[in-house]
């Protein structure tokens, strides 16, 4: 479904992937008391308990829509509605009596939001070539180029790859005012270290985990079309996929999974997804990309990623999403975050060494990284020197750079970027380091990008949202 909205002085279009309520009473643009109309992408999982307080309140819906949830939010909350919501989103929401038009980007940027501004026009979208129309020449953003080519940079935080196209940030909302077209960008949430957590037993803190974790995939399971899993065969995917297949029957409507098999042995997981199938008894879809495959879709990959990508992987996701469009599954979980939020790469060792080293001194420390070598066998002592110095010594690391940049004039580009990697050597802010800014925000995009290429919704249960 597709459809326009044409106010007096600007205009919403929105093309609908519709998830939640198929009729055409969840159709968008989505009017409301005629006070309001939304263009919305995502999902809000928790629309139904909401929902449930605004009857409360006195309010009466039309569909069975989360998108009528957040316009019946905002008109009770105002814009301190999204503090009630739990799931992906990037919205536009024009209020007349207000003449604004409230923009919202979810949490953690999961959803996409571009715009562009010129003082003659405002333009946004959920992808860049839609603002890329209204350009009479395309140029690139030099700085972040920059940053790729040279500080290994992938995602900016505001920036992109093209000049004057920028991002609103995951947690930030956009007003915009329609009677003297000025915006403002304001933070809205900020990724803290909970201080209840330090008072919980290591028990506790597991089973609480496990409770949120379960409610969290639960709720990502509420949709009115097929829902499936992309298991790579990794702890992140194994994990929701056995707990989302104990929630369905064993019948042909049973749970599927979708792996791709790699050619290359000594990468390929599907030996571990195999036995997460077997054991969870689900229905098993592989996809095994050929050499002439890569070849004839490495193009398409280019178009549906919209900027630079550093790894194969992105394209083996690419084929993964196009057999869940063939397969007919339009939602399917994913493990993303599970690694950042989970402190799950190798490299955090480094960190937590010294982090031990302040709290129980050399010998401490020397025997934690000794029983890790011991029973890791991807982390040789080689690669852990290697963090250890990456880490410790973050003003080497930098110089090296600025070395490496036969381009010294843009050297100062990236100088706020690389200070902030040499402060990270408290693992707590490294974390929060990495999902909010460095690591996990690409691999948000690469996942959009090649889901929504096929009209794929995917959904992450590790990145949820909750209080302790």
């Amino acid at each position: 479904d597709d459809g326009f909205y044409f106010g007096q002085n600007f205009a919403f279009g929105h093309r609908r992937l519709a998830i939640i309520d198929l009729s055409k009473n969840a159709h968008q643009p989505m009017k409301y008391k005629d006070k309001y109309v939304l263009i919305f992408n995502g999902e809000i999982y928790n629309f139904i308990e909401i929902k449930k307080i605004l009857i409360g309140k006195g309010y009466t819906f039309k569909s069975k829509s989360d998108s009528e949830v957040i316009l019946a939010s905002y008109d009770y909350w105002g814009t301190n509605c999204i503090s009630k919501f739990n799931g992906m989103w990037s919205f536009a929401l024009f209020d007349k009596e207000k003449n604004i038009i409230f923009c919202s980007r979810d949490r953690f940027g999961i959803k996409p939001f571009y715009y562009f501004n010129n003082q003659k026009i405002f333009l946004f979208g959920s992808e860049i070539r839609q603002i890329l129309h209204f350009f009479e020449s395309v140029k690139a953003n030099k700085k972040t180029i920059i940053e790729f080519l040279f500080a290994n940079k992938v995602e900016s935080y505001e920036m992109t790859f093209f000049k004057d196209v920028f991002k609103l940030p995951g947690g930030h909302n956009l007003i915009y005012n329609l009677n003297n077209h000025e915006y403002e960008v304001s933070r809205y949430y900020e990724l803290k270290k909970s201080k209840n957590m330090e008072n919980m037993t290591l028990d506790n803190l597991v089973q609480t985990y496990g409770d949120y974790f379960d409610n969290s995939v639960n709720l990502r399971l509420r949709s009115d079309v097929p829902v499936g899993i992309c298991l790579s065969g990794g702890l992140d995917s194994s994990t929701i996929a056995t707990l989302a297949a104990s929630k369905y029957d064993n019948n042909e409507n049973s749970f599927k999974a979708i792996t791709a098999v790699s050619k290359d042995v000594t990468r390929d997981e599907s030996v571990f997804a195999e036995k997460v199938v077997k054991h969870s008894e689900i229905k098993w879809i592989k996809v095994k990309p050929t050499y002439d495959m890569f070849s004839k879709y490495l193009s398409e990959v280019v178009r549906a990623q919209e900027e630079p990508f550093q790894s194969p992987s992105i394209i083996m996701q690419f084929f993964v999403m196009m057999k869940a469009k063939k397969e007919k599954i339009p939602v399917l979980l994913d493990g993303q975050g599970g690694d950042e939020t989970l402190l799950g790469y190798d490299r955090y060792h480094a960190i937590y060494f010294f982090n031990l080293l302040k709290l129980k001194g050399f010998r401490g420390a020397y025997g934690y990284i000794k029983k890790i070598i011991e029973n890791n066998k991807n982390l040789s002592i080689k690669k852990l020197i290697f963090y250890l110095i990456y880490f410790r010594f973050g003003t080497i690391r930098y110089f090296r750079y600025l070395y490496r940049n036969r381009y010294l004039k843009y050297a100062m580009s990236y100088t706020s970027f690389m200070k902030n990697k040499i402060k990270n050597n408290n693992l707590s802010d490294l974390q929060i380091n990495e999902i909010i800014f460095d690591n996990l925000p690409p691999l948000l995009r690469y996942e959009d990008k090649n889901s929504m290429w096929f009209s794929i919704e995917t959904r992450l249960p590790f990145i949820d949202y909750l209080t302790l």
